[in-house]
């Protein structure tokens, strides 16, 4: 469920480094597999930051959330790292009764 930290394997010698953070990957890894909506990602992106700023690493909090936010959305689709890449599904649950505009009839 979880590589520890996704950074680009030339910059893993260099960012988060401390066992605290590591963990915080970890519990972001989680959150990221199963995914949800939006909101979860962000809520997920913000837990994240607030582990890392309080480890160690905290000097990195504002690169890791930034990054994340970017390149870790549902749109880059990519096993392993992009939001709900556990489920079978890359893209953000709808929420409840939540249905497309192209399905309602005109006489609902």
């Amino acid at each position: 469920m979880s590589d520890g930290c996704s950074v680009p394997s030339i910059a893993k010698p260099f960012l988060l480094q401390s066992a605290e953070a590591k963990a915080a990957c970890v519990r972001h890894d989680r959150a990221y597999y199963y995914g949800g909506s939006r909101l979860d990602r962000l809520k997920a992106d913000c837990e994240f930051a607030l582990d890392v700023l309080a480890s160690p690493d905290a000097e990195q909090a504002e690169m890791v959330f930034n990054a994340v936010r970017m390149f870790g959305g549902p749109h880059f689709r990519k096993a392993g790292v992009s939001w709900a890449f556990g489920g079978e599904r890359f893209f953000y649950e709808a929420p409840p009764g939540w249905e497309p505009n192209f399905l309602k009839r005109d006489d609902d």
